[in-house]
């Protein structure tokens, strides 16, 4: 093979490997752009316009694989070979085990290089530059498509026909809906990420700030989030002890001005229950006497399991007539969580004139710890949203 031919070969896949880059950064980057609802692209005329085109994703991602398989192919029709050449100038000529190593070598470095430079780092971006990327990509994307549409249509066409053929009947785009376990009758469904896309654009165009369109999604995911990720723990509880001083009770009531308080059991360490401070301070003159003790005042908790979800475990805690639960793993109780827990997982931190008279008297609240609530314990914070980096 010519000196020429080979420089053309080996240029000519390079080329292949940046196109097959391209396709398949773009292919993750509108998947992942489809997460984000449409005020997170608002004020980007290019980011709209790659946003606009999740309406008919799966023609976009058609358009993906055709240029992935156009170039993958091309690879090794047109550059493999001269790959080849290039190691096979670097052995001894004529020799068949010559001929066989430089094809092996050629094979082996065109593979790496797809892997490493065609598929993996753009996968990479394409997940974690998302709107970058789209932003970039799409509008060369969108007009490739256009140009391909017949190919698209066509290999479209055939793949839902060959899904007919197994039972399986493609009447919307899969963007806006999930099948259930199998694809059964009945089991067609909105998914998670789908309905949280549709939420965001719905209420978008009724004008609803971006704080209360959060709020809106972050109270659907309570139904996904297990409530261990906003139960305080246990070895941050402030509890009450059942064989404590009644005055050394009361100045832990009265230096943490909680609502609401764990009971501990001081033969066991174990807590008995949820005791409100309305309802101590009616029966103070019976404590002083000791006609009774703060376990007799604790009412029952429910314990839940720490991987339920905090719909479920709101649920609980109504079903029980109450505002907080011990939460358990297994046998052991790893923290509890309040109603005021749950609430602060979808508005965020609340705070009130007692939040700041607990900080004006200890000093300013460590961040890892939170400022105090009425729920007996530190607040903890809330997981912080999960942002596109781009």
């Amino acid at each position: 093979m010519a000196t020429w031919e080979i420089v053309l070969r080996v240029v000519a896949g390079l080329a292949l490997l940046v196109g097959n880059a391209f396709f398949v950064v773009t292919e993750f980057a509108l998947t992942r752009l489809s997460a984000f609802d449409r005020a997170d692209v608002a004020g980007d005329p290019r980011l709209e316009r790659a946003y606009a085109m999740l309406d008919r994703l799966e023609i976009y991602l058609t358009g993906c694989q055709v240029g992935i398989t156009i170039c993958s192919i091309g690879l090794g029709v047109v550059a493999e070979p001269g790959f080849a050449a290039l190691f096979g100038g670097l052995l001894p000529d004529g020799s068949a085990t010559s001929h066989a190593i430089s094809v092996g070598l050629g094979f082996l470095l065109l593979n790496l290089l797809h892997i490493i430079i065609g598929e993996q780092t753009p996968t990479y971006l394409g997940v974690e530059r998302a709107r970058r990327v789209a932003r970039v990509c799409a509008p060369i994307h969108r007009r490739w498509t256009q140009l391909m549409r017949p190919v698209i249509a066509a290999s479209d066409w055939a793949a839902k026909a060959l899904l007919r053929l197994v039972g399986v009947e493609m009447s919307r785009s899969w963007v806006h809906r999930e099948n259930g376990d199998d694809g059964d009758e009945g089991g067609d469904r909105l998914g998670p990420g789908a309905v949280r896309r549709e939420m965001g654009q719905i209420l978008a165009r009724a004008g609803v700030p971006a704080d209360r369109r959060r709020e809106v999604v972050r109270a659907y995911d309570l139904g996904e989030r297990p409530v261990a990720e906003i139960m305080v723990r246990r070895d941050r509880l402030t509890t009450l002890g059942d064989a404590r001083p009644l005055d050394d009770n009361l100045a832990l009531m009265g230096a943490t001005l909680h609502a609401r308080y764990p009971v501990e059991r001081a033969a066991d360490g174990a807590l008995v229950g949820v005791l409100y401070v309305p309802e101590l301070f009616r029966h103070v003159a019976g404590l002083r006497r000791g006609d009774l003790d703060l376990a007799a005042l604790a009412h029952d908790t429910v314990s839940v399991p720490a991987t339920l979800s905090i719909s479920d475990a709101i649920d609980a805690m109504q079903a029980a007539d109450g505002e907080a639960a011990f939460v358990v793993d297994g046998d052991d109780v790893v923290g509890w969580v309040t109603i005021t827990n749950a609430l602060e997982a979808v508005v965020g931190d609340l705070r009130d004139p007692l939040d700041v008279a607990v900080e004006g008297a200890a000093g300013t609240a460590p961040a890892s710890t939170g400022p105090a609530t009425p729920s007996g314990a530190a607040r903890p914070r809330a997981a912080p949203a999960q942002e596109d980096p781009s």
